[in-house]
């Protein structure tokens, strides 16, 4: 459509300028006509009555000669007419006696200039000033002052015409130049709008494939939400199924070992050793069962925390009090460092507690000499609570995964150190859930340095109405125009693996408004799921030996996002 409008308009314009050079040769014609009747019905006497007559069918003969050539090639006819017209001027200077005539040569020389440009004009216009002021008087029979009005006539009149020419070519050029820009802008609109239309194209497929994805999120969204709250409700049963045997267990052994003498007798050595072995466990399982239950409660955002605000140097040094025994017991130091004049830190003092106590129990499970330095100091308007040990360090790349719940450096079986791997998770969500942040610095060989931080005022509450998403400088502006976003209709898709074809002609008949993808093997079967979210997989297993291909589809993750697959049996036509 664009690559023919200039065509068009080029056609256009050529029979524009056609037509006006068509009605300028047309109007000389009429005035040389008029002219040289004029001119022969002037003449002075009867005698030259012959003349008038010679003259009259000259007139004739060179606008007909003229206007026939005009219909053949514009340009000889021109010249035929310019030239004829001269010539019957000169002859009729000559036979007639009007010596006057010659000052017509001005109409042939301006006509001239209208139709062939001004170097035909300027060729003629010379060639009849030598003429003119060369010729004998017998040839022309004119006077001097005559033929230099006749000559200045001439010129005058040629100038006034390119005078007058020249804005109109100006124009001319400008309206072309105008014109032609205009045609590449039309030609630049449409590959743009070809351009456009393509990415509107690509902008509805974006936005279908968009949708899709979106449905698929929220029915795995949905999914995850049913698995964790199917977590948590297992989590909570198997704790309590498990906490109350657990506790007669405790009960009973802390008795036994504590007070044997209840039971009558004296007890055997060797049982009260194992029974001691049976309380350690059973304390262990309890604390594990408990840290279980701190975690899910954190993660379901139920962990409430009763805030006040404490000292953080009585935190630590009870933390580090209850600690000391197991330090004592390895040989280690354990010292403290805290900066003098520290504010009240408003937190919650048992579970701060439980973090330092975390920190210091891998500290000096880890460490077979030295020991470990705690430091509290305040640093702009949170505390920063260090523990520094001389332990073995730890790695950047194992660093990355120790605030991971049941994760430690030492992950296999038969590890040298206890734990659970929940200790670091338990407390990283506790000091966020502060509103502070935790974090390691530690260089193999060289030791690691625990670092957590605690706001000492509580952040400013959110505004809980609407009012929170207005600033100062809002204003309310209203829509001018309507939305013109490219809508994406979601409609279903199925991929249909049917190498023959019967079952895909009638999904396709009958499914109008359901997107029907076919595919010939397996391999292309997946690649059509993983590209786009697929509502279900048809196989038409109908006189096909697909046992392999089947044997592929039955494992669980076969195909991306797990779409349901219907086999069916559909015979041919």
């Amino acid at each position: 459509m664009a690559g023919s409008a200039p065509s068009n308009s080029s056609a256009e314009l050529s029979s524009l300028f056609g037509e006006m050079q068509q009605n300028t040769f047309q109007f000389g014609l009429f005035s040389i006509f008029s002219l040289g009747v004029f001119a022969g019905l002037i003449a002075p006497t009867e005698d030259t009555i012959h003349q008038r007559i010679f003259l009259g069918l000259g007139i004739f003969a060179v606008v007909l000669c003229a206007w026939t050539l005009s219909r053949w090639n514009m340009t000889a006819g021109t010249l035929t007419l310019v030239g004829g017209a001269l010539l019957l001027c000169w002859v009729a200077v000559l036979q007639i006696g009007l010596p006057w005539l010659i000052c017509l040569c001005v109409l042939p020389c301006g006509l001239l200039m209208l139709m062939l440009g001004p170097r035909a004009a300027l060729i003629c216009a010379a060639t009849l000033t030598l003429f003119a002021l060369t010729f004998p008087e017998n040839l022309l029979p004119a006077s001097g002052e005559l033929r230099l009005v006749a000559v200045l006539l001439l010129w005058s009149v040629l100038g006034l015409i390119h005078q007058a020419l020249q804005p109109i070519v100006q124009a001319a050029e400008w309206a072309w130049t105008t014109y032609e820009r205009g045609q590449e802008l039309v030609v630049r609109m449409g590959e743009t709008q070809a351009e456009l239309q393509k990415a509107l194209a690509d902008t509805q497929h974006v936005n279908l494939q968009l949708t899709r994805m979106n449905a698929l999120a929220d029915g795995l969204r949905q999914i995850a939400e049913d698995a964790r709250s199917v977590k948590q409700q297992f989590v909570t049963n198997v704790s309590h199924e498990l906490r109350t045997p657990l506790n007669m267990i405790i009960g009973f052994s802390e008795v036994i070992v504590n007070q044997p003498h209840t039971y009558g007798e004296k007890l055997p050595p060797a049982l009260l050793a194992d029974l001691d072995v049976i309380l350690r466990n059973s304390r262990h399982l309890s604390d594990l069962i408990d840290d279980v239950l701190d975690l899910s409660q954190i993660e379901a955002s139920q962990m409430a925390l009763t805030r006040e605000h404490v000292q953080i140097g009585d935190i630590v040094t009870a933390a580090v009090t209850a600690i000391q025994g197991l330090f004592t017991s390895k040989g280690l130091y354990l010292r403290t460092e805290i900066e003098c004049d520290l504010p009240p830190v408003f937190c919650d003092q048992t579970r701060i507690r439980e973090v330092i106590l975390n920190l210091l129990s891998n500290a000096g499970r880890f460490m077979n000499s030295g020991g470990a330095v705690v430091r509290v100091k305040r640093r702009s308007s949170e505390i920063v609570v260090s523990i520094h040990d001389t332990g073995p360090g730890i790695a950047a790349a194992d660093a990355a995964r120790l605030f991971q719940p049941f994760q430690q450096v030492d992950g296999s079986v038969r590890r040298r150190y206890g734990g659970s791997g929940l200790g670091l998770a338990i407390s990283k969500s506790f000091v966020e859930l502060h509103d502070g942040r935790i974090w390691l610095e530690s260089t193999p060989g060289d030791g690691s340095t625990f670092c957590f931080t605690l706001p000492i005022e509580p952040p400013q509450p959110l505004i809980s109405n609407a009012a929170r998403w207005l600033g100062e400088d809002w204003t309310l502006e209203s829509r001018i125009r309507s939305n013109r976003a490219v809508a994406a209709q979601m409609r279903p898709r199925m991929v249909v693996f049917d190498p023959q074809g019967p079952l895909l002609r009638l999904l396709r008949r009958y499914l109008a408004n359901c997107d029907v993808v076919a595919v010939a093997h397996i391999d292309e079967l997946r690649a059509a799921v993983a590209a786009t979210p697929t509502h279900a997989v048809l196989v038409n297993t109908f006189g096909h030996a697909l046992e392999r291909e089947l044997g592929a589809l039955q494992h669980a993750d076969a195909l991306p996002n797990n779409p349901p697959i219907l086999l069916c049996s559909m015979p041919g036509s």
